[in-house]
């Protein structure tokens, strides 16, 4: 015990220290969102620039309070245990708890700062965790090894408990692998248990009992998703089957199936795609072929032939632009033989506006003062 003691007081000391770096970093955290968060106009009164910073001032106090509860508490662990012991001990345990006390009671009832901004702070209810957890550090300082086993199997059986319950809901929703990692995860913790073998049982059963309702459904499922080309959503239902159902033949075999019909199917939609790109570039029809790369991409990313169209896209999208310009401006031109200037001038300044940097830009920003002249003087023929 001599040993141990030191060694208890240490390890306290240590989180105290945790406890205070955490405190700071929150402290600073809270300052800058708060002069973040401030209004645009300064405040004008010492109430409202405090108000600003009440959150983090309220942290840091708090933080202060907890380091110094822990370094109490270490303190109290290093006393003696001789004849006078007793007695100091009671009255550090005293001091100890109404430094606890008066920490929740600053959590729960903070000064108010008269004419401050309303800003997010700190539930109480969370503070009032920390003080509890504060507390359990304390009791578990002080316990021997005897006591911590016992609290340790209470802790145990608490958390068994509650994952046979989340077992049972997955079972009531037929949700049959997030029930056996579960169950998986209770052997291991508790090997022999009678209690994690009658919920495993229950498990096997009502898995047993729903196998085949759900296989028949998975399989109508799937065909209507496959009639309609939904590959991927088929795929997904009938890995999921295969998770729900590891031992089921037919659910494997209905696996392997969609996924060979489904590469067959991406395969020969891409290649289609592809020769389809090939032909409109051979034939100098870049807006089709990059129309086309564009739905290759989208809908096959990561398929080998969408990587070799990737590869020629950009030689497509500059082709593509080219074919767009010089049609404006083969419009541009028929619009102006036709004397529709106003039209003529309407599409000139869509083309310098979508094509800034292009030749046809600069040609157009000379032509366009000329026909806003002309467009004038048709319409004053007109009067």
């Amino acid at each position: 015990m001599p040993v141990i003691k030191p060694r208890k007081a240490t390890l306290v000391r240590a989180l105290a220290t945790i406890v205070l770096c955490v405190g700071a970093n929150l402290t600073v955290m809270q300052a800058a969102q708060a002069m973040s968060a401030a209004p645009a106009e300064p405040a004008t009164t010492v109430g409202a620039r405090l108000g600003i910073f009440a959150p983090a001032m309220m942290s840091l106090t708090l933080t202060a309070g907890f380091f110094g509860v822990m370094l109490a508490l270490a303190a109290l662990i290093e006393r003696p245990l001789g004849s006078a012991a007793p007695a100091q001990s009671d009255e550090a345990l005293v001091a100890l708890r109404e430094a606890i006390d008066a920490l929740r009671h600053s959590a729960s009832h903070r000064p108010e700062v008269p004419a401050a901004p309303v800003l997010r702070q700190t539930e109480p209810s969370g503070l009032d965790r920390v003080v509890h957890l504060l507390e359990e550090i304390r009791e578990i300082a002080l316990m021997d090894e005897a006591q911590r086993a016992e609290r340790l199997r209470h802790y145990a059986q608490r958390r068994k408990s509650a994952i046979i319950a989340l077992v049972e809901q997955h079972v009531r929703r037929e949700e049959w692998s997030q029930a056996d990692e579960l169950i998986h995860r209770l052997s291991q913790e508790h090997a022999d248990d009678p209690e994690v073998a009658t919920v495993r049982r229950s498990l096997e059963l009502g898995r047993a009992e729903a196998e085949a309702d759900a296989l028949e459904r998975a399989k109508s499922s799937i065909e209507d998703m496959m009639a309609v080309g939904s590959w991927d959503q088929a795929h997904a239902l009938a890995e999921s089957f295969t998770q729900d159902y590891p031992k089921n033949a037919d659910g494997q075999a209905l696996l392997q199936r969609i996924t060979r019909e489904r590469d067959v199917f991406r395969d020969s939609t891409v290649q289609r795609l592809y020769d389809q790109i090939k032909r409109d570039v051979e034939r100098r029809q870049w807006r089709k072929a990059l129309a086309g790369a564009q739905r290759l991409l989208e809908r096959f990313p990561d398929h080998p032939k969408t990587t070799k169209t990737r590869q020629l896209l950009r030689t497509v999208q500059d082709n593509a632009e080219i074919e767009e310009r010089q049609e404006h401006e083969a419009k541009i031109q028929q619009l102006i033989k036709s004397k529709r200037f106003d039209e003529a001038i309407t599409f000139g300044e869509e083309l310098i506006r979508r094509f800034p940097l292009s030749p046809q830009a600069d040609a157009m920003d000379d032509l366009l003062p000329k026909l806003r002249e002309l467009a004038i003087k048709q319409e004053a023929e007109k009067l």
